[in-house]
This record gives C-alpha cells, sequence and structure tokens, in this order.
C-alpha cells in the first residue's frame, strides 16, 4: 500500500528580537540594579521570524499538490518569513511571506509612518493541478488550432494515437497600493493589480452535418483549451470619518483580456462532411463603478446608513465567422454596452429599550444599451440556422421594506410590518413585464421554555 505524505527532513527556524539602541552594563553590578540606559530609552524593536528548511515528498500525489504545487514526488524549499519594525516617531515596516518555495508562495512587503502614509507590494500565486489522466488525439494541445496526425482514423487507430495531457492553470498576481491621510478624518487609499492566468482547461466542441436531424448529426468533443488570460483591477477610495457620520466615496475598474479569441479543431469523425469546427471564447471587456457610501446617527439611538452606485459594463471584442472559413456578421462586434444603477437608504431605530424599527429602501437598474442586430448564424459549423435578432434585458427593480418588532418581556414578543416590490421589465419575452408585489405580515413569538418555542 502507498503512502503519499511530505516529510520534512532539515529545518531551521529563527526568531530574535532586537532593539535600535544597544546599551552595556557593568558586569559586577548587582542582578537588581537598574541598566546604564532607561528603559524608556529603548526603542524601535525589530521582530523577526524566519523558517528555513527542506521538506520532501515521498510519493507522486496529484491532487495533493492540487493547490500547493506538491503532486510530484522530489524536495522542495520551506520557506517562511515574518519581520516587522515600529519606531517611536511612527514610522514601520513589516514583511510577510508564505510558502516561498512553493507555487503557491505569497509575499507582501509594507511601509509608511503611522497616521500619515502607508505603501505595500504584493505577490501571490496559486496553481490549480485538475488532472492528470487526461488522453486527447490532438496535437498543438496549449495552442488555439488543434490538429490531427496524418492518417487519423477514429474507428481504427484512435488508441495508436492518443497522448496524455495535463488540466491545470497557475495565476499570478501582483498589486501595489497606497493610502495617505491627506488632513484629520481623511484618508486616500488606491491600490493596483494585475493578474494573469495560463494553463491549460477542457471544453466542450460540437459539429453539426448538413443532413439528418439536429441530435442525431451532432457530434461532440471534449477539448483542451488554451488559457492565456489578463486580468487588471483598480480601486480608489476617498473616505472620511466624523464624529456622527461616515462617508466613502469609490472608484472601481475592471480590465479583462484574453489572449485567445477563439479555438479550432479537426473533427474526429471522419463520416462527417464538416472536417473543422471553431468556437469563440471568453471576450474581452471591461467595467467601471463610481459608488458613495455613508452612515449617520440620529437621536433616539437611531442609524441611517446609505450607498448608491453607477457601472458602466462595455464589450467589443470582434466576431468571429459564423463558421470556419464563413462570412464575418456585417456588424463587427456586439458594441455591448449594460449600464447599473443602485441604491440604498436604511433608517434603523430603537427609540425604546423593547421596540425595534427599521425603514428599507432599495432602487435597482439595469440599462442594457446593446444595439438591437440582426444576424444570420450558421449552427455548429454545419447547417443554417435562420436569421435572428438579439433582445437585450434591461429592468427598474424597487423594494421597500418596513418592520417593527416589540417585546413584551422575556417570554412573549410581535413583529409586523410591510413589504413592496415592483419590477419594470423591457425587450423581455416572457409573457410578464411589469409585476407589483404587496405583502403585509404579522408574527408573535412565544418562549415560555429554554427548549420551547411557539
Amino acid at each position: 500500500m502507498k503512502t503519499r505524505t511530505s516529510l520534512l527532513i532539515f529545518y531551521l527556524a529563527g526568531s530574535a528580537l532586537v532593539t535600535g539602541n544597544v546599551f552595556a552594563q557593568d558586569t559586577n553590578n548587582q542582578k537588581d540594579e537598574k541598566p546604564l540606559v532607561p528603559e524608556a530609552f529603548i526603542s524601535e524593536p525589530v521582530y523577526s521570524d524566519i523558517e528555513l528548511g527542506i521538506g520532501y515528498v515521498a510519493d507522486d500525489a496529484y491532487f495533493f499538490g492540487r493547490y500547493n504545487g506538491l503532486q510530484t514526488e522530489g524536495a522542495y524549499l520551506v520557506g517562511d518569513i515574518d519581520a516587522e519594525r515600529y519606531s517611536e516617531d511612527g514610522r514601520f515596516w513589516n514583511i510577510r511571506g508564505t510558502n516561498l518555495g512553493l507555487e503557491s508562495r505569497y509575499l507582501r512587503m509594507e511601509g509608511g509612518k503611522q497616521g500619515s502614509h502607508k505603501f505595500f507590494l504584493e505577490w501571490d500565486e496559486l496553481p490549480n493541478y485538475r488532472n492528470n489522466t487526461g488522453l486527447t488525439p490532438f496535437d498543438g494541445v496549449g495552442t488555439d488550432n488543434l490538429t490531427l496526425p496524418s492518417g487519423f482514423d477514429i474507428d481504427t487507430n484512435l488508441d495508436a494515437n492518443l497522448n496524455p495531457f495535463e488540466l491545470q492553470t497557475k495565476r499570478e498576481r501582483i498589486t501595489a497600493g497606497a493610502s495617505f491621510v491627506a488632513k484629520q478624518r481623511w484618508l486616500f487609499d488606491i491600490d493596483f493589480s494585475h493578474e494573469n492566468k495560463q494553463g491549460v482547461d477542457a471544453v466542450g466542441g460540437a459539429i453539426i452535418g448538413p443532413i439528418g436531424s439536429l441530435v442525431q448529426n451532432t457530434y461532440t468533443s471534449i477539448l483542451p483549451e488554451p488559457i492565456d488570460q489578463d486580468t487588471d483591477l483598480v480601486n480608489a477610495t476617498l473616505s472620511y470619518a466624523g464624529d456622527a457620520g461616515q462617508v466613502d466615496l469609490t472608484y472601481h475598474a475592471s480590465f479583462f483580456n484574453n489572449n485567445y479569441n477563439s479555438l479550432t479543431w479537426d473533427n474526429p469523425f471522419t463520416t462527417q462532411s464538416v472536417t473543422t469546427g471553431s468556437m469563440s471564447l471568453a471576450p474581452d471587456n471591461e467595467f467601471h463603478q463610481l459608488s458613495l457610501t455613508g452612515g449617520y446617527s440620529l437621536p433616539y439611538r437611531s442609524r441611517l446608513t446609505g450607498v448608491a452606485s453607477m457601472g458602466r459594463m462595455t464589450q467589443n471584442q470582434n466576431f468571429q465567422p459564423y463558421s470556419v472559413g464563413g462570412t464575418v456578421p456585417a456588424n463587427q462586434s456586439l458594441d455591448g454596452e449594460v449600464w447599473v444603477l443602485n441604491g440604498q437608504l436604511k433608517l434603523s431605530s430603537r427609540p425604546i429599550t423593547k421596540l425595534r424599527l427599521n425603514a428599507d429602501l432599495i432602487y435597482d437598474e439595469r440599462d442594457n444599451q446593446t444595439p438591437v442586430q440582426n444576424y444570420s448564424y450558421i449552427m455548429l459549423d454545419g447547417r443554417s440556422g435562420g436569421s435572428v435578432e438579439n433582445n437585450p434585458y434591461s429592468y427598474k427593480n424597487t423594494r421597500l421594506n418596513l418592520d417593527a418588532n416589540y417585546r413584551f418581556n422575556a417570554i412573549v414578543s410581535l413583529r409586523g410590518g410591510y413589504k413592496y416590490n415592483a419590477m419594470e421589465r423591457s425587450n423581455f419575452n416572457a409573457g410578464r413585464e411589469d409585476t407589483d408585489e404587496n405583502t403585509l405580515f404579522a408574527k408573535l413569538k412565544l418562549k415560555p421554555h429554554s427548549t420551547i418555542d411557539l
């Protein structure tokens, strides 16, 4: 019976507390005498905890190493660090790193001055080893063009042409940011991150022939999908914190770029008249959002909070041809544009000890401004699907919640309220466009014993 274990065969650890000012003491003095330098003068302590060693994986264990990179037999470096320093004037720095010898390594460096400014730099990696038993007849795994070997025949020589490959991806992300205290009660935060994801995933592809029904004449393949994607995120926040109220103004942006636009493959089913299939992959897109959040304390133990945000999503990736070697849609891209608007205002109050009151107003709007266009598409690279128009979906949703809870004593409490939900839909072919819901509710709760509820 095989056992899959991780064995640490060599390990060193160090921990130190070092002061910024060193003093000497007469060794002839008694043990209970005070040091030559007053204790208050000893400042700027440095604390560090460093781990360094060698580990060993006794056997191949693919799923054991799915997220840490310990999937193969052999030695690996053990490396962790946690170090920090704080000075009397508020300046500081710290370094924290884990799994530095593995593919799941993490490192963060931070420094600045308390109450004034702070900077940080962060590196993060995460593997995902999903499966190492995959077999495929396709050449070109890891690219956007999958071909079959010369003379391939699925009925006679499939087994002879199967090649192993792994389903695995890896993310690498770097983040940098800073925060500044511009004035008393004001804080500005900004950070930027770039992430790259590479590897091979699995995706289903289908090809249909010109004769027979849709189900009878469709042949599918599980294809190795190439992954090479970049995601950039930007966050910037301006905050104010007062005695009674707080407010945050935040900008968020997301940029996604797929370095592979499509995947093309040879049809392994030789009885089909269509010899090559193609499919589009995840398109490039952007998202921008501006939001305002805040809260204010009112008399009678009341609190008013609110949030409002507006965002814009776009997707303008160029269309692929309807079929391999076929025509491209007359409109070059979707020209997708969606605006989202969200708002919430909530009032919570406890004017007396036994009574709690809540009022919540929520507004949610999705305005899809993607133009309506006509598409004469081809089904699965093999058959005309006719003509169709896209149907952009928009809606407006308004909700109001009012409730009160009164506790008479430790046994009896009464809760009740009102709910309103209105939905307006546009370009929606579901038979109903607008709905209004009104709900009244009441609840009496009795707890005569610690184990009994009614």
